[in-house]
């Protein structure tokens, strides 16, 4: 809290030279590509924060087919030598899990590439399901640590929901890539420094961290960034 709190150009630069030697420490400078295909933006959650969802009344829905989804994986590999994917949708019935399954083990059975899946809150036991099909990853933000909070932005939604879905993916065995909005309206700088020690408890292995950049047809689309 201390650290967060700094706001003189000293500091900042103390505290970024420092986190950029623990970097180079660690990991020097090597780097993770992952492509992501967005396979549809058909989204039935009310979070009134984010561009595709039912609030945007203005934005063209488009759903691959998902010939169209496993021919775009193949051309990701194949051509622009990608290893790593995340096929990302809306939150929505727009596929069933059948459908994600036969696409997730036609993609793996034709190349070797690390599959992460991005469709929300799809049910614990489809989470298995969609883990023996063949994908491996886990790309799910938990947004904001703070109940409250949550309740507030995801309309008819609760955190714990979101989190079950994130530990069952742990536990089955899936990288999990999580993290929260910054920014967001309502919150304070003890939430972000939750969030951040919610993403080490939840044993991310991708942190993802993003600002909080309001669209103007969303309820919160009035709020600065």
């Amino acid at each position: 809290l201390y650290l967060f709190g700094r706001n003189n150009k000293d500091d900042e630069e103390l505290i970024h030279k420092t986190a950029n030697f623990l970097r180079q420490k660690h990991i020097k400078n090597s780097c993770c590509v992952h492509g992501i295909i967005e396979i549809s933006n058909i989204c039935a959650s009310e979070c009134s924060y984010c561009g595709i969802s039912p609030y945007n009344k203005r934005i063209p829905r488009y759903r691959m087919s998902p010939d169209e989804v496993v021919n775009t994986a193949l051309m990701a590999v194949y051509e622009f030598g990608f290893k790593a994917l995340v096929l990302q949708s809306g939150e929505s019935d727009a596929y069933t899990i059948d459908e994600l399954c036969r696409m997730i083990a036609e993609i793996k059975k034709k190349a070797a590439v690390l599959i992460c899946i991005s469709f929300g809150e799809v049910g614990l036991d489809n989470l298995k399901k969609l883990f023996e099909a063949g994908a491996r990853a886990l790309l799910m933000r938990f947004e904001t640590s703070n109940p409250e909070l949550y309740k507030k932005t995801h309309t008819g939604k609760i955190l714990d929901t979101r989190l079950s879905h994130i530990k069952e993916a742990a536990r089955l065995g899936f990288l999990i890539m999580t993290g929260a909005l910054i920014g967001i309206p309502g919150q304070s700088t003890e939430d972000i420094i939750n969030d951040i020690l919610l993403a080490k408890e939840l044993g991310a292995e991708m942190y993802s961290f993003g600002p909080f950049m309001p669209h103007p047809d969303t309820p919160l689309g009035s709020y600065p960034a």
